[in-house]
C-alpha cells in the first residue's frame, strides 16, 4: 500500500513508483487535504480510511464507523433511504474486470 497526501512534494514519485508496480499486488492511497505527510499530521483520518480499506477487501465486515463518517453518511443517505439500511463508507476502489487484474485506488476527504 503507497500513501501520500495530496500536497506531498513527493507525490509525484509515488505516483510514478504507483505505475510501475504489479496492481494485482498493490494499492494506491492519495489523502485529500493532509499536506505531505498524512501519517504525521492526520493519523486519525489514515486510520480511518486504512480501516475502509480493509473492510472493502472483506477483513473487517462489521467494522463500526466512526461518529464523523456515520452522521457524514447519514446525512447524505438520509433522504434516499427509506429501509432504514446501513450507510456505505466514503470509499472508493476501481477495478478492471475481465483481464484477472484488479487496482485499488482510494482518495479520501474525509
Amino acid at each position: 500500500m503507497l500513501v501520500v497526501g495530496d500536497n506531498a512534494p513527493a507525490e509525484d514519485g509515488v505516483v510514478e513508483c504507483n505505475s510501475k508496480l504489479d496492481p494485482t499486488t498493490t494499492t494506491f492511497l492519495k489523502m485529500a487535504d493532509s499536506g505531505g505527510l498524512p501519517q504525521v499530521t492526520q493519523p486519525g483520518k489514515l486510520t480511518e480510511a486504512f480501516k475502509y480499506f480493509l473492510q472493502g477487501m472483506g477483513y473487517m465486515p462489521s467494522a463500526s464507523m466512526t461518529r464523523l463518517a456515520r452522521s457524514r453518511t447519514a446525512s447524505l443517505t438520509s433522504a434516499s433511504s427509506v429501509d432504514g439500511s446501513r450507510p456505505q463508507p466514503c470509499t472508493h476502489s476501481d477495478s478492471s474486470e475481465g483481464m484477472g487484474q484488479v487496482n485499488h485506488t482510494m482518495e479520501v476527504s474525509c
